[in-house]
């Protein structure tokens, strides 16, 4: 289910419980493959990873991984995903041209005034 996301550098971490091992996940931004050199096992449930937003709006996140069979269930089962957190590293103001204050335009100064009668 896509969602709507700002532009900028965002990382991303999925939390998961932890029943299996995560190595063999494999991640997809808008359609696109994350380099598995990119994603980074932070616990035995969470991984971490870093994504590019060049536009604000909606975005897919999705993943495969090998079939996990459960005690007691005939169904292959996937990943159990807790959660998933998504956190600014950098927004185009931040990354876009710095100019010092000294060098803004000055915005005119304009009065204005309402009567009601």
């Amino acid at each position: 289910m896509p969602a709507w996301i700002a532009a900028g550098q965002h990382r991303i971490r999925v939390e998961c419980l932890p029943v299996r091992a995560l190595e063999a996940l494999k991640f997809f931004f808008n359609e696109r493959p994350i380099d598995d050199k990119d994603v980074v096992l932070v616990s035995w449930g969470s991984i971490e990873f870093t994504i590019d937003m060049p536009r604000s709006g909606f975005a897919t996140l999705a993943w495969i991984c090998p079939p996990f069979s459960a005690a007691d269930c005939p169904r292959q089962l996937g990943i159990p995903i807790i959660r998933v957190l998504c956190r600014v590293l950098r927004s185009p103001v931040e990354t876009g041209p710095q100019l010092p204050a000294d060098n803004l335009p000055a915005a005119p100064k304009i009065a204005h005034a309402s009567f009601a009668g």
